[in-house]
């Protein structure tokens, strides 16, 4: 029933609205099948419409608990958008766990906290803080290394599907 509701006001934006996107808060609790529903009914009245949201992988949730959900490694390859934490703690330091203090000792890159690079031929010099960046939109790319228990596969495919954001 709630899936309906969702579809048929989302539907009602596109049409009548001209609404070309839809950013989607806690998408993770919602299931991937549902969000693929969604693209594609809304692709139907504009193919270019983008969603995006967060895919966090947590709570009631997280590991998939409830199913299928909408978190960032199950939306791989669909079209639809997620949320970057580890571009966002890559650049401004800290991590979801991290507040006050901690936020200020463990800087990010814009920081200036560039602890090693690499030395592969085609990733040269690129600070390690950057590397969930690149995990995230380079599907070649592999990541020795990670705060978050994540596998160290792409989770945006193709690139254009991370948002990398900051905030304050």
């Amino acid at each position: 029933m709630f899936f309906k509701l969702m579809l048929d006001t989302l539907k009602i934006w596109a049409k009548d609205y001209h609404v070309d996107g839809f950013r989607f808060d806690l998408m993770s609790f919602s299931f991937k099948d549902n969000l693929l529903d969604i693209q594609k009914a809304l692709h139907e009245i504009d193919p270019t419409i983008y969603l995006y949201g967060e895919g966090w992988n947590f709570g009631e949730v997280g590991n998939d608990a409830l199913g299928n959900n909408a978190m960032q490694e199950n939306m791989a390859g669909t079209g639809i958008g997620t949320f970057s934490d580890r571009g966002r703690d890559a650049i401004r330091g800290g991590s979801f766990f991290d507040s006050q203090r901690s936020l200020v000792a463990n800087q990010g890159f814009i920081n200036d906290k560039i602890t090693k690079t690499i030395s592969l031929p085609d990733y040269a010099g690129i600070p390690l803080e950057l590397h969930p960046i690149l995990r995230n939109s380079v599907a070649d790319f592999v990541v020795k290394q990670s705060q978050y228990n994540a596998p160290t596969g792409t989770f945006t495919i193709p690139p254009r599907t991370t948002t990398v954001f900051l905030e304050r």
